[in-house]
């Protein structure tokens, strides 16, 4: 769990006024193995045995849904290798959207051994691993937002 802890603090202005101002500290978790850290997009590869693919209909609704809102969640990017662990159809949207492969991006850098950076490769888009929909409650939620 991330948090944050606040300190006041005060600092001297051009005028030797005093200023408050709240300085904070970010505290990680143990189980936070990332930094998000900006890369330029041109560094960033696409992880050649990546199993995962998109039909051009899914792909349009990802770009579309990118474009009306924004990438929420970083690309994740193993800074041994530069390779994508998760997010190629992501940034294979944000390409198009860019208009090119050159731009800043921030990304969740990890540090993984190739055989880990593998593995969470499968793992991310593992739909065992991500758990099931309640049925009613998601007829429930489609309805709300029109889907």
């Amino acid at each position: 769990m991330v948090y944050s802890q606040d300190f006041e603090a005060k600092a001297i202005s051009k005028k030797y006024k005093y200023k408050r101002f709240i300085l904070r500290f970010f505290v990680k978790t143990k189980y936070q193995k990332y930094e998000i850290k900006t890369v330029n997009r041109k560094d960033i590869r696409n992880a050649p045995y990546n199993p995962r693919t998109i039909n051009q209909s899914a792909k349009n609704k990802l770009k579309k849904n990118i474009k009306q809102i924004g990438l929420l969640i970083p690309l994740v990017v193993n800074k041994n290798t530069m390779n994508l662990v998760s997010g190629h159809q992501r940034l294979s949207c944000l390409d198009i959207l860019e208009g090119n492969s050159n731009y800043e991006i921030e990304v969740s850098l990890c540090d993984l051994t190739e055989k880990q950076e593998k593995a969470q490769n499968i793992f991310f888009n593992n739909s065992k691993a991500q758990g099931n929909f309640e049925l009613s409650q998601l007829d429930v939620i489609l309805k709300e937002i029109d889907y």
